[in-house]
């Protein structure tokens, strides 16, 4: 970025500021930084003073504008507290259980149309890497794969049993 030509920032439409007060505040900004607006030139101590000032409108300090906001201290919930140790856990918590349970006859379904590809693609594999004992016919190989358990469902079925 060339310290020189700075870019106008877009503002929120309710805002309203003319391109000149744009301008100016912008300049008031990079001149209480150094003049500068190069890493090496940014007065380090003028930025850590930059700090939240008061509110600049009586909207920002009306405490009546936000009835339902507790000032209580924020915790999760005991509920939450006994998943925190477990990603899986969270996951299974912040995600309902309907879409999970989407996710695996959609992932299910998948797998039961691939059956035909997969196993031609797992009989090549074995021809190719020319084993000594007998490889399993197409049909052999479809068969095991239809009754193999799917497994997503286990698993997660396992998970809300616990």
């Amino acid at each position: 970025m060339d310290d020189e030509n700075v870019e106008r920032r877009e503002y929120p439409e309710e805002d309203e500021l003319s391109d000149e007060q744009v301008e100016l505040v912008d300049a008031a900004f990079i001149e209480s930084l150094g003049g500068l607006l190069s890493i090496n030139a940014i007065d380090k101590h003028a930025l850590r003073a930059t700090a939240w000032g008061t509110p600049s409108s009586v909207f920002e300090s009306n405490v009546a504008s936000y009835p339902n906001l507790s000032d209580e201290v924020a915790a999760p919930i005991r509920e939450l507290q006994e998943c925190a140790d477990s990603p899986l856990s969270l996951l299974f918590y912040f995600l309902p259980k309907s879409l999970w349970v989407c996710i695996t006859e959609e992932t299910n379904r998948y797998r039961k149309q691939n059956i035909d590809r997969r196993a031609k693609r797992m009989r090549a594999n074995k021809l190719r890497s020319h084993r000594t004992i007998t490889p399993e016919t197409l049909h052999q190989i479809c068969r095991r794969l239809r009754t193999e358990k799917c497994m997503i469902r286990v698993k997660i079925c396992t998970y809300w049993v616990s």
